[in-house]
């Protein structure tokens, strides 16, 4: 299967384990699990928090709630992937792109996203979707994690890594 030429080079997912080649994987997963368990969710107010300021500020910007989440460096997604392998999640790094290589997309710093401690979770709301890396005074160039927002869903080339 061919790679298609995409704007960011190389993509990868975290995701379950079993993802085949040529599979599609539709966008809005975490947009899904937000809204449906409401305010329940560990991460609720800080999804609300991100939509409002996206909604008003950066309305070009794909929305986190309906958008694929995917990694443009191999090492970004390796370690999240063994981050969430601790957190007891069985997933691997995949190869992937999107579906639509021309759809909008977004590069922000998972380290930016609230709460940051003793700052206004608006403020670090903007920064985020300014894709400001050195917000706050706290330089997130040395351990740059970022995430890639795409407004489409992506297809699988490859599973790159071995669960644990």
């Amino acid at each position: 299967m061919l790679i298609p030429d995409s704007k960011w080079g190389s993509l990868y997912r975290v995701d379950d384990q079993g993802l085949s080649p040529g599979q599609i994987l539709l966008q809005g997963r975490w947009g899904k699990i937000i809204i449906e368990t409401g305010e329940k969710h560990t991460q609720y107010h800080r999804e609300n928090i991100l939509e409002i300021v996206r909604q008003a500020e950066f309305p070009k910007k794909p929305s986190r709630l309906s958008a694929s989440y995917v990694f443009p460096l191999f090492e970004a997604a390796d370690l999240f992937h063994k981050w969430r392998w601790d957190d007891g999640c069985k997933q691997c790094v995949y190869l992937v792109g999107p579906v639509d290589v021309e759809a909008a997309c977004h590069l922000g710093e998972i380290n930016c996203l609230p709460p940051i401690e003793k700052f206004d979770e608006t403020e670090i709301a903007r920064a985020y979707w300014r894709g400001d890396q050195k917000a706050f005074g706290r330089d997130f160039t040395k351990l740059w994690m970022p995430e890639l927002l795409i407004d489409s869903p992506l297809i699988v080339f490859g599973c790159l890594t071995e669960p644990f």
